[in-house]
């Protein structure tokens, strides 16, 4: 149930963002594998983050820098 509520926040604000900026808006969104608390400084939770941020396929987001007005 928690999840379906935040995810519904995050698409009403996806929505909102796509509607003002039009194609100056460009959202990164990934899923992880298992939980992570976003607040947890461990090196074990940092090490997870930065691995997954590593492992991420930027190519469309640089394409769109690359195209758009920023």
């Amino acid at each position: 149930m928690i999840g379906l509520m935040i995810g519904g926040v995050m698409g009403v604000a996806h929505y909102q963002c796509k509607q003002l900026l039009g194609q100056r808006y460009c959202r990164v969104d990934t899923f992880f594998d298992r939980g992570v608390n976003l607040d947890d400084p461990r090196p074990k939770t940092l090490d997870y983050l930065e691995d997954r941020a590593k492992s991420l396929d930027l190519d469309e987001v640089l394409d769109w820098l690359e195209t758009s007005s920023w």
